[in-house]
């Protein structure tokens, strides 16, 4: 495998950890936490650890970025991939329970 092909492997499989165990994020290393919250599309995520978009890409580099859109794609892409949308349905239903 290229070493493209084994990051998007790596990101793939944290993202589908984070998916079946949200606590995970706050287990991986910042680089980790930063591809799998850029792939999910969780801005707030990284606005929590004051990152912005631009620190965050820049923090991934041209490697991790690339992979990292990859896998975005596929589950954009992938009509079973229902953990893109759980993931911010989840966020929505906590906050709708601290209202409450």
């Amino acid at each position: 495998m290229s070493p493209f092909e084994d990051t998007v492997e790596t990101i793939s499989k944290l993202v589908t950890a984070v998916f079946k165990d949200p606590d995970r994020f706050d287990t991986l290393s910042t680089g980790e936490r930063v591809a799998v919250a850029m792939v999910l599309d969780r801005g707030d995520l990284l606005k929590l650890r004051g990152w912005t978009i631009l620190d965050a890409a820049n923090r991934l580099g041209p490697l991790w970025l690339k992979a990292a859109i990859s896998v975005q794609r596929e589950l954009c892409d992938d009509e079973k991939a229902l953990g893109y949308n759980f993931l911010k349905a989840e966020k929505a239903e906590q906050n709708v329970r601290r209202k409450v």
